[in-house]
């Protein structure tokens, strides 16, 4: 399959997974909420939290492989490939090993922790069984699934993924209507999610010949320590929030959160999954040393600031009234936070503005360079979210997030423009300003529209979306016209196929 092809299959295969991942992101917390009330959601909400990190170093683990399988990959090096794939399983066997211990140290300690109506064994065998649900997920993919990503067929992965994600939410909507426990209804869930990494390895083992018994040679993955600690970092740093809340605070106030944080990170993975397909391209192309890698992050970085003035201008035109109707039948807390709102969606956004840059240093393999901002990028979190929360609670864990985020940021940009693509700073200033001022007037011109529509529903609120969207995206698309003509036209390029005219 032509690259261009299989950016456009990895594109649309990411945005279905991630589609599918927001539905059941918005559909189960309902389900939850509904059948348990909010103290059951904040407490699955809090153990999610706590446990999530297997995910990250899956991730984390992923990008140190494929940083190394690109080169491999596209010479088709059969037996480099493996030596990767084998030493990032053996390594992964040692994170699980580590994963295992933390789970049972913190199913025993959880209970005593945090505030919760149930007895110790409730909280205790619920901790398990969504250990056991991440486990499943990512132990036994982690080495082969990076060949697909290297390779740009991520679409085989997504694929798989989206329809497990459909699954699992018909049955989560089944079994709380029957009026099946929590626990009923997480256990069926960890089954459905362990068919991915199975049907993965097969078809990696049978597609690249793979040689499961290589030895592994010294020097493979020599930055994944590196890497693991700015994972652990950006675990710490993402999960902040929920960990200072459940010490401080109560699980009302984490389910109010974890609401809030469904529609901002929901937005943010849409973002992402759109912009995998270039992520790929752009590791393959760094990796052979193409000279058109410049151009392709140029068009990638355009393409994040577009979707993310899109996305979060929208989403602060209408998140108040979606919250309102989401939780219109659940009465025991507090679920209108319209300061806390605003803060989440300026944090949430600033990290999507990021990604090119992440991703970029990420494709370099430049992990050790970068470990100590992603250590202040906690650092500052967790100081801030402490320090704030005391007096002002939600707000106050929402400013850490956002003053951690921003920080971080700037770092990425500067790192990137002096170490790696050498291109001036100012070139990310001329986009930050211009599609800041594009997304506050789009904000105001959207807000005097929207405020004509109702929305007392799922399909008003729809519609009013829709309006603010088509809004937003018309001052958007002047700025991109008028500021960014040139960007623009290789953006269009990479998706029509077709190589921009130098």
């Amino acid at each position: 399959m032509k690259r261009s092809k299989q950016l456009k299959w990895n594109t649309i295969a990411s945005l279905a997974v991630q589609v599918t991942a927001v539905f059941s992101s918005f559909v189960v917390p309902q389900c939850i909420l509904r059948a348990y009330g909010s103290n059951i959601n904040g407490l699955v909400s809090s153990i999610t939290g706590f446990l999530g990190f297997l995910s990250l170093m899956e991730s984390g683990v992923g990008n140190v492989a494929r940083a190394e399988l690109y080169r491999p990959v596209a010479e088709q090096d059969t037996r480099q490939i493996s030596i990767v794939v084998n030493a990032t399983h053996r390594f992964f066997q040692k994170v699980a090993l580590l994963y295992v211990i933390f789970v049972v140290g913190f199913a025993i300690v959880f209970p005593f922790v945090v505030e919760t109506e149930q007895d110790f064994w409730y909280t205790f065998t619920l901790v398990l069984i969504i250990a056991v649900a991440n486990l499943v997920q990512y132990y036994f993919g982690a080495g082969y699934m990076q060949v697909l990503y290297a390779d740009q067929k991520i679409y085989i992965l997504y694929s798989i993924q989206a329809a497990a994600y459909l699954l699992s939410v018909i049955l989560t909507v089944w079994l709380t209507q029957i009026g099946a426990s929590i626990h009923m209804v997480k256990i069926t869930s960890a089954m459905v999610f362990i068919v991915r990494p199975l049907v993965v390895n097969v078809y990696v083992k049978r597609k690249y010949a793979l040689q499961n018994d290589l030895v592994v040679k010294e020097g493979v993955l020599t930055q994944k320590w590196n890497n693991m600690l700015q994972t652990i970092a950006y675990f710490v740093h993402s999960k902040t929030d929920v960990m200072v809340l459940t010490v401080f605070c109560t699980l009302k106030d984490i389910s109010v959160y974890s609401i809030y944080s469904m529609v901002t990170t929901g937005l943010s993975s849409i973002i992402s999954s759109l912009c995998n397909g270039f992520t790929s391209k752009l590791g393959s192309q760094y990796g052979k040393r193409d000279e058109r890698v410049q151009d392709t992050f140029s068009a990638y970085e355009l393409f994040v600031f577009n979707l993310t003035a899109i996305c979060f201008v929208t989403a602060a035109c209408v998140i108040q009234s979606f919250i309102s109707i989401y939780t219109s039948n659940v009465k025991d807390a507090q679920y209108n936070q319209p300061v806390f709102a605003v803060l989440m969606i300026l944090a949430e956004a600033i990290y999507c503005l990021r990604m090119p840059y992440n991703n970029m240093v990420s494709a370099a393999g430049h992990f050790r360079q970068t470990q100590l901002a992603a250590l202040m990028e906690a650092g500052i979190n967790i100081v801030l979210s402490v320090l704030l929360v005391w007096q002002y609670g939600l707000v106050g864990v929402a400013v850490g997030t956002l003053v951690a985020m921003a920080y971080r940021t700037l770092y990425l940009v500067v790192y990137l423009s002096y170490n790696i693509l050498c291109r001036e700073f100012r070139c990310f200033l001329k986009k930050l300003l211009s599609f800041g001022l594009a997304a506050g007037a789009a904000f105001l011109a959207a807000r005097a529209v929207s405020a004509f529509i109702a929305a007392d529903g799922y399909f008003l609120w729809a519609v009013k979306s829709m309006v603010v969207m088509v809004v937003v995206c018309a001052i958007v698309g002047l700025v991109d016209i008028v500021l960014f003509p040139g960007e623009t036209k290789e953006l269009l390029n990479a998706f029509g196929g077709k190589k921009a005219k130098k």
